[in-house]
Order: structure tokens, then sequence, then C-alpha cells
């Protein structure tokens, strides 16, 4: 890939690492997010004034709350002694002991893992709906084509041109964010070149003398990037871009020859396995800790509850779309077992298969179980069609 520094040097001249950085307010107190609005002048969601005001000397009682996600990390140490445990299953015998047609689910179940590993990345739901309209209609015309399916066919012209935008767009990012990453894998050479540093500290870059305005430019954009941490943003992004093309619009990509199910069959529902924590369980580790992370072991962020709340893991969301037969059989499967509470923290534009998780959401509900989903975030007028 060819590299237009002129563009790079104004890109960091004008805009430094403001694409990079997020929004965040060193001042915030920690744990402000449990403070309330009135009292504290935060707006937080009043956990520490309901323990004083509301919840004090009422009797507790143990409340499971099943994580459907990425993964839980089980073993996080600040989740330690809030993670739900099957007591009818026994660990590690390769027995369903509890009959529940779930074998060693101790801990919970992932419906995105199989005899053969673990589902990580997928396709977006978008793409694997043009894929199987791509199959059907790929080099047909509207002359060439049953009058029954035109209807269908028309649906295939929308989506082939929204895929081929979409792709276009994916592709533009890619290669404006690698023209950034190369420049500064540049800008680091040029600095360990200038300091005879293979690996030169943030003291030792600042007081290198440039003789240039592009030496000068790298020298900035190399201390931005070390002083704020950026490196592993750098990485992170590099990482989502080629995800983004090698996955999720990839037409040829399909994981679920890992989990090993009938995919078409809908009321398929004893597949996965028992890793609950995955390949990537950051989000959903996340997720959990904002549940019931330790409150009094000065580590990291306070939980709401971390006394009388057992986490559940129930894996469905690859880095990609989830799909609606695992939500179904996770929604169901949580219920079944305990569950009260059922955290969803995910959601995508299309939901070709939403009659199955409906029916799991009304069974959930006649068992009692409040069920909680993310309302977005992409910031979408969902009150459109195809959506």
């Amino acid at each position: 890939m060819k590299i237009d520094m002129r563009k790079i040097i104004v890109l960091i001249l004008g805009l430094g690492l403001s694409v990079l950085a997020f929004g965040q307010n060193p001042d915030a107190p920690v744990n402000w997010h449990l403070k309330d609005q009135a009292s504290d002048q935060l707006q937080g969601v009043s956990v520490e004034k309901s323990y004083t005001e509301l919840l004090s000397g009422k009797e507790k009682r143990e409340v499971v709350v099943a994580i459907l996600d990425s993964g839980v990390d089980i073993y996080h140490e600040d989740l330690k002694g809030a993670i739900w445990v099957n007591e009818n299953e026994i660990s590690g015998n390769g027995i369903d002991d509890d009959k529940n047609g779930y074998i060693d689910d101790v801990n919970g179940w992932s419906f995105i893992g199989g005899a053969e590993g673990d589902v990580e990345f997928d396709n977006l739901e978008f793409t694997r709906i043009f894929i199987d309209l791509n199959k059907k209609f790929v080099g047909k015309t509207e002359k060439t084509i049953d009058k029954k399916n035109k209807k269908e066919f028309e649906r295939y012209l929308v989506f082939k041109k929204q895929f081929d935008d979409r792709l276009s767009e994916a592709e533009a990012a890619y290669n404006e964010f690698m023209q950034v990453y190369m420049a500064y894998e540049q800008a680091q050479a040029l600095m360990q070149e200038l300091t005879r540093k293979g690996n030169p500290t943030i003291e030792e870059i600042s007081n290198v003398e440039t003789s240039n305005e592009m030496e000068e430019a790298f020298k900035g954009f190399v201390l931005e990037v070390k002083t704020t941490g950026a490196e592993s943003q750098l990485e992170e992004g590099k990482a989502h871009f080629e995800n983004t093309l090698k996955y999720m619009y990839n037409l040829d990509f399909d994981s679920r020859h890992i989990v090993g199910d009938n995919y078409a069959d809908t009321s398929e529902k004893n597949y996965g396995n028992n890793n609950v924590k995955g390949p990537e369980s950051t989000h959903g580790t996340h997720v959990a800790g904002i549940v019931s992370a330790l409150r009094d072991n000065g580590i990291g962020a306070q939980g709401i509850n971390d006394s009388n709340v057992k986490i559940m893991s129930v894996r469905v969301v690859p880095n990609g779309d989830e799909r609606d037969k695992d939500v179904a059989n996770a929604i169901r499967y949580a219920a079944d077992n305990g569950a009260d509470i059922i955290n969803m923290s995910f959601g995508k534009s299309y939901s070709p298969q939403k009659s199955v998780v409906d029916e799991a959401v009304a069974y959930a509900s006649s068992k009692g179980v409040l069920l909680i989903h993310a309302a977005g975030n992409s910031s979408k007028n969902i009150d459109n069609k195809d959506n």
C-alpha cells in the first residue's frame, strides 16, 4: 500500500489523534455511575442511595442473572464468588447429570461452540441474508426469473446494492486507517533511527532534534500515541477493520461447521459446549462486572450487587452478529435453569427468525423471568423499514 505522505502529515498536524481518543472525563470520580443526581450531582443510577434508603433492613435473597453475551471470564478476580454454579451437575465427568440436555454445564452454556472449538468471528446478519439471496439470483435478470420470484428478486437487488456500498465503505475505511497505521510504523522507525535505540522512551523521543517538517510531525505523532496510551487502540483498530472485511462482509465465510448443528432446524436445542468464557470474553465480562463486580476489594469499578447475585454465563454473541436460533435457545436455557433476570446487551438490524426469539421471550416471561435488552447502540431510527 502506497502512503500519501503529504496527506498523513496534514492529518497528524491538523487532527492529532482525536480520531483515536475516547471521550473520557479524567476528573470523574471512580464509580460515579453508582451515585445519585440529586445528592451527588452525578447522573448515576442511585445505587448507593438505594442501599441506604430503600434496601436497608430488608431480607436478601439470591438472584441469578443470566448474561447472554460473548462469554464471561468466570475466573476473573473481580467476580470471585459471583458465578452461578449448577449444583446438580458434576464438573468434568462428561455426563449430563441433571438430565437437562447439556453435558457439564456447571456455570452455564455456549451455543456458539462445539466439539471442534469455539466461534469467535461471524458474518453480519445482513451478509447472511445476502448470501442466501445471492445463491439464488446471482447472474440472473428480471427477464430470466420466474414471475413468482419477482418480489424476492427485487429484494435481492436492494440487498446487492446495499452490500456493494457497505463493502466499498469498509474497504475505504480500512485503507484510510492503514495509511495512519503505516505512517505510525514509519514514524516509530524514524525515532529509532534518530535515537539509535530499538525501543526509545518518551523522554528520549522528546529530546530528538528534528531537521524538517516531516521529522517534527512524526516525532509529535509518536509522542502523542505513546503519552496517551493509544498504541493498543491502533492495534485494536487494525484488527477491527481487518476482521470486518475478513469475516463480517465475507460471502465465503461460514462459522457454523464449528458448532456442528443443523442450522436450518430452529427447533434444535441440544448443541454447543460448556466453554462459557470463549476466545474473547471482554464484553461479556464487562457486563457481568457492572452487575456483580466485588464492591470492597479495591479493584476496578464496583458492581451493583456482589453479595447475593450469581452470574450465569450463556455464550451467544460472536465478533459479528448473533444468530436468532442461538439467542432463542439461550433464553430458554436461562429460564429453565433458574435465571431470575436475563440480560442481553447486543443487537442487530435484521432478525430473519424473529418468531423463534419471540416464542422464547414469551416462554421465559411465563416463568416469571425479567428480560432486559439493549435499546440500541448505533443512533439509528429503528421505526424505518428493514429494521
